[in-house]
């Protein structure tokens, strides 16, 4: 057995490394850095983004945590950390009558250009929902962006839309069908052993993703 001191973020001087995808970082990031700057004032954060996970985050990149979407598996416990739920954006000139299902039907979707298709699309294939991909981006941050500077139509998570619509203008509705919102875990490093700082960090995430949570 490890006898660890008793950790004290006052005065810890450790990096602390989250993985996490560029949209997670990109709502969660602020807040965790203000969190961690306030009650741990001399550690370092290091985000570390990713597209996919990979077996060397906790060995070869010192991960202390990896905050996972459901689309990825993970050979280790998870924790729900929140819920995200899906919704349809597009450029604010786009004709205010339309409902977010017109909008779906009748514009090309600006998508996410990966193995793990986003769920929605799946919701719409099994409705028999006619659509058209215009275009295809490998950044899932990247498509409000595009969404609001060249038009179109994308289903995205709500979070992620809330935040980007503090800094560009987009319509953003509610997606018109049924489908289970997008679940982030936290996976903890298994080699990980010091409690304390888990414990800790683990509340720092929880309110760090309520700063995040929008509407």
């Amino acid at each position: 057995m490890v006898n660890f001191p008793g950790f004290d973020p006052a005065r810890d001087g450790r990096t602390i490394t989250v993985a996490m995808t560029s949209s997670t970082a990109f709502v969660l990031g602020p807040a965790l850095a203000r969190l961690i700057a306030e009650r741990a004032p001399h550690a370092t954060l290091r985000i570390r983004n990713f597209v996919e996970p990979q077996a060397g985050d906790f060995t070869d990149d010192g991960v202390d945590v990896v905050l996972l979407s459901e689309a990825f598996t993970s050979p280790y416990p998870r924790e729900r950390l929140h819920e995200n739920r899906w919704v349809v954006i597009a450029h604010p000139d786009t004709d205010p009558d339309a409902s977010a299902l017109d909008l779906l039907t009748s514009l090309p979707h600006v998508a996410y250009d990966s193995q793990h298709r986003v769920p929605p699309y799946a919701t719409l294939d099994a409705q028999g929902v006619q659509y058209r991909i215009g275009r295809l981006i490998s950044d899932f941050l990247l498509v409000p962006h595009l969404v609001a500077t060249a038009g179109g139509v994308a289903v995205h998570t709500f979070r992620v839309a809330a935040a980007m619509g503090e800094r560009i203008a987009l319509r953003v509705e509610e997606f018109p069908l049924p489908v289970s919102p997008l679940g982030v875990d936290m996976v903890w490093n298994p080699h990980l052993a010091d409690m304390e700082f888990i414990d800790w960090l683990r509340t720092i995430l929880v309110e760090a993703s309520a700063f995040g949570s929008g509407g």
